[in-house]
């Protein structure tokens, strides 16, 4: 802790950590790499450091402080890392409440939010004081399967994808109260549903990576309204994670084939191959996490639907 906010002063000190402007994060999961690369080119900038055995570093979020967050469901970490240098700085949480922590996202109060697939709950960690806070979503309330990725969405409430059967559940964003299933079991034909986003429309996205597509689902209801992102004249194949980047393009984790592969948010055609199969290092991409990623929509906004 000490050595943490050690950090946090020099990073005052000298006017931030940086800007990275189109960079992304990408995790390869069989060989437990960390890159960073930019987003325009595709060219590889830097992999981070790893003093330590991770196991895996699944769940990826940027910190309000700046810094990178990595969740080890392996060993039921979190870990922090700079972003500029790739330099390690600490462990942040390893306690039991952490059980097979997968997924990770920031939340409005500035806490990380870790999808404990193996607890069946959510947990919150203050990277201020490296602490648990408590159990947002807890395993008693019986609702969670297996949950993978977690998202706040444009209404200011927390969405998460439920392996277990195969649906997204959403709960209130302030209190973590169930409110409802949001997208029902299978809709849509979804299958072991992966990375989930809002995209520049407020529609839910969600990877369904056993019928290797991307389905669109109505941010107001939740109801099915098309697949949005497949197969057809691009080489996608496991699309198990994805993010957007800062034009609102969809930039997908294509994990049996080792590749990263772009889309037009809005038509959802194939625009290019960021991350090629062969590439030196990657095998099994699993998670890619844009920096400079636009904040979902404000409450405001969603009067849009209205």
């Amino acid at each position: 802790m000490k050595r943490f906010a050690l950090y946090l002063l020099l990073v005052i000190a000298v006017g931030g950590t940086g800007s990275w402007s189109n960079d992304f994060i990408l995790y390869s999961h069989l060989n437990v790499n960390l890159f960073r690369y930019d987003g325009e080119t595709g060219d590889r900038i830097l992999q981070f450091l790893e003093p330590e055995s991770f196991g895996d570093l699944l769940g990826l979020a940027r910190g309000a402080d700046g810094l990178l967050y990595a969740s080890s469901a392996g060993f039921d970490r979190i870990h922090r890392f700079d972003i500029s240098s790739g330099q390690y700085i600490n462990r942040v949480y390893d306690g039991p409440e952490l059980s097979g922590p997968t997924r990770i996202t920031v939340g409005p109060d500035n806490l990380i939010y870790a999808s404990n697939r193996l607890g069946n709950s959510i947990a919150r960690i203050d990277p201020d004081t490296d602490t648990f806070v408590d159990f947002f979503v807890p395993s008693s309330s019986g609702i969670l399967d297996s949950p993978r990725s977690l998202v706040f969405g444009p209404d200011g409430d927390l969405y998460v994808a439920n392996d277990g059967d195969d649906s997204i559940k959403r709960f209130d964003g302030v209190t973590g109260d169930f409110i409802d299933t949001f997208v029902s079991s299978g809709s849509g034909g979804l299958d072991f549903p992966g990375g989930i986003l809002f995209g520049a429309d407020q529609n839910l996205y969600v990877c369904s990576r056993n019928t290797n597509n991307i389905l669109r689902y109505s941010g107001r209801d939740g109801s099915f309204l098309e697949v949005f992102i497949d197969s057809a004249g691009n080489s996608l194949d496991g699309p198990i994670y994805m993010d957007t980047g800062p034009e609102g393009d969809f930039f997908v984790c294509s994990l049996n084939n080792d590749s990263v592969l772009q889309f037009d948010w809005a038509t959802g055609d194939f625009v290019r191959t960021v991350i090629p199969t062969g590439t030196s290092g990657i095998d099994g991409p699993a998670t890619i996490l844009f920096l400079d990623t636009p904040i979902p929509a404000s409450n405001e906004n969603w009067s849009l639907y209205e």
